[in-house]
């Protein structure tokens, strides 16, 4: 048999673990030897897990597992000549993926024409510590009066701090509106710096002129 027995939704990241479990036909049976419960997603292997002749089950954590669709069985193998073999029912599991949330911050806030300022996206993912955190790509955008976005580049997510950095040398003179958007991975959703409180970079020319925001 296995725990939980029916069909399962989680976010990427929850705790939730597999256990299967033999039954003897037997009150006293001889014991199982050295025996394997096998976890499978429909046809794929996942895990082969030791059982022990206390316990007679194993346990396979959905941890292990990315986001996703799965159909869950354990595998008794059997152990000759006392045991045959036998399968459990599916257990039907889905995975939904983490959400995020992607803060945009400035190496400084004014610069002049040409000089170089480092925009840093951080992606913090709503899991736990212990789970693989976000990788991808962040992209950054300036962002006119209207709000519609140009892209100026694109950096990968380092997955030791969930930040992605850019340099970026501004080419005109003015007041520079600044976004981010994380645009996801297998485990984490997407997510945006907020449109309504961007970044504002201001541009003077290197002889120090006034700024015109656009």
């Amino acid at each position: 048999s296995i725990i939980p027995s029916s069909a399962q939704a989680i976010t990427y990241g929850d705790s939730l673990t597999f256990v299967a479990s033999v039954a003897p036909p037997l009150a006293a049976p001889p014991a199982f030897g050295a025996s394997q419960i096998v976890f499978f997603n429909g046809a794929n292997h996942l895990a082969a897990l030791p059982m022990s002749d206390n316990m007679r089950a194993a346990t396979f954590p959905a941890t292990a597992l990315d986001a996703g669709s799965y159909q869950i069985t354990a595998q008794y193998l059997g152990d000759a000549p006392n045991f045959a073999g036998s399968t459990s029912p599916v257990v039907n599991l889905t995975i939904n993926k983490a959400s995020t949330t992607t803060v945009l911050s400035l190496s400084k806030a004014g610069t002049t024409f040409g000089e170089p300022v480092t925009l840093t996206a951080t992606v913090d993912a709503q899991t736990p510590s212990t789970a693989r955190q976000p990788g991808g790509i962040a992209s950054f955008y300036t962002l006119d009066s209207g709000n519609t976005k140009t892209l100026i580049g694109t950096a990968a997510v380092n997955q030791l701090n969930g930040q992605a950095s850019l340099v970026y040398r501004p080419t005109t003179i003015r007041s520079i509106r600044l976004v981010a958007t994380y645009e996801g991975d297998t485990n984490p959703t997407s997510s945006d710096s907020p449109t309504s409180a961007p970044q504002v970079l201001q541009v003077l020319p290197i002889l120090g002129a006034s700024a015109v925001t656009i």
